[in-house]
């Protein structure tokens, strides 16, 4: 009889320990879930999502420019014309500047957001490009004829909005796919 009873208490502690184990555990693999989620919504809300916004509306805006006003992208700063020179900086002081500005303050405050563990590259140069570009209109106004100013500075960096996309998309996909484990209450 004391033996039962033995057998009865151990089994009766096991499945308490196993049940208690059970729900600790997938407790703690949703909070893991949880975590994850927010994070990646973050991501999405703070970084990728207005980063890959606004690349958009900017090369958007750059194909407008290029096509109403510099269809020959290929020429240099050097051979625009007067007028060209004033269209072009109409479009960089109203458009381009701004949108660049945007989009570096928010890598700058979301930087802790990036999926890589340092800033990449084609950011570090996108950064440099809006820091020089800050010296252009005022010089330009300053001397209009001088055109090394715009073909000297530091280029938008031609891979930005491959990453960004790629980057967005990835972000997205994950976020998906966490929203299908994550309950959410």
């Amino acid at each position: 009889m004391q033996g039962e009873v033995w057998t009865i208490a151990g089994s009766v502690l096991l499945a308490v320990v196993g049940y208690i184990l059970k729900y600790y555990l997938g407790d703690l693999r949703m909070e893991k879930y949880r975590a994850r989620y927010n994070f990646v919504s973050d991501q999405l809300k703070l970084l990728y999502g207005p980063l890959y916004a606004m690349v958009e509306a900017n090369t958007a805006a750059w194909e407008a420019y290029k096509k109403s006003s510099r269809p020959d992208a290929a020429k240099t700063f050097d051979r625009y014309t007067d007028h060209e020179k004033e269209i072009w900086q109409m479009w960089a002081e109203h458009v381009f500047i701004p949108s660049n500005k945007r989009m570096g303050e928010v890598i700058e405050q979301h930087a802790h957001l990036l999926n890589e563990p340092e800033m990449p590259d084609v950011l570090l140069r996108f950064i440099r490009h809006i820091e020089s570009s800050k010296l252009v209109l005022p010089l330009m106004k300053q001397d209009p004829a001088e055109t090394r100013i715009i073909d000297d500075f530091e280029p938008w960096p031609p891979q930005l909005r491959s990453y960004v996309e790629q980057e967005y998309k990835k972000v997205a996909a994950e976020h998906r796919e966490l929203s299908g484990r994550v309950q959410l209450t």
